[in-house]
């Protein structure tokens, strides 16, 4: 006959056993739980930090925010799971094997949200990539514009001593114009006192003649070099990619 004594110790001790393995076995899971929050938690951070500089990332990352939520409340939840089952444990005093079919899955469920955090900070990790592209997309967009309006700035100064060169070009043609009528009369007047064909030619005619051609000379040169900077100027504007505008 089974002694009722002994009996009663074995089924102290497997209890005391089972209690020993519950707990050893919640407190692995509580761990498992806590680093993937604690790891979720430090993945939410650093993306906030990183998307406050573009509002399109931000909005992005918004999305990625919202999902990292939801898998801190399926950990959460899982954790509250984990609670009600300890508490239904010391209740029901369940078998052993049933405690470690729950905490297999458990712990499958936390590999999983693992895993899922794992493929979110390698999704944030692109996004910072993105980040880092468009800064430097914006900011060569700003280069090209500073270039553009220094472009436009060189092109506003050809073009306005264009123009101005090629006004005192007309008013040099006006000038000689006028001069070369003056210089005909002159050299007529001249050759008139120097033929002694007439009294009325004034004996200065000659002098005012070599004074309205030198000055006609002049004014030649200084067509000439205002004409040369005026086609430099074209030059220059065609080598720079300028165009001028329709008047």
């Amino acid at each position: 006959m089974i002694d009722k004594k002994n009996v009663s110790s074995m089924i102290a001790r497997t209890g005391n056993t089972k209690t020993t393995v519950l707990a050893g076995i919640v407190c692995f899971a509580l761990g498992v739980v806590a680093g993937n929050a604690f790891m979720s938690h430090n993945a939410n951070q650093e993306i906030i930090v990183e998307r406050e500089s573009h509002q399109k990332i931000i909005q992005e990352h918004s999305t990625l925010v919202s999902e990292n939520n939801q898998l801190r409340s399926d950990l959460s939840d899982a954790e509250q799971t984990l609670t009600t089952t300890n508490e239904r444990e010391q209740e029901t005093a369940q078998s052993v094997t049933e405690y470690q079919d729950m905490s297999a899955k458990l712990q499958n469920e936390n590999q999983k949200l693992s895993n899922d955090l794992k493929q979110l900070k390698k999704t944030l990790e692109k996004q910072e990539v993105a980040v880092q592209e468009l800064t430097a997309s914006n900011e060569a967009l700003v280069e090209r514009t500073e270039i553009q309006n220094e472009v436009l700035e060189t092109s506003k100064v050809f073009f306005q001593d264009q123009l101005r060169l090629q006004q005192e070009v007309n008013e040099l043609h006006t000038q000689r114009a006028k001069l070369i009528s003056t210089l005909n009369s002159l050299v007529k007047e001249c050759q008139i006192y120097l033929d002694g064909t007439s009294w009325e030619a004034k004996s200065d005619s000659c002098d005012r003649k070599k004074v309205a051609s030198d000055r006609l000379k002049k004014i030649d040169e200084s067509i000439d070099a205002k004409q040369a900077k005026i086609v430099k100027i074209d030059l220059t504007t065609e080598a720079i990619g300028l165009q001028k505008k329709s008047q």
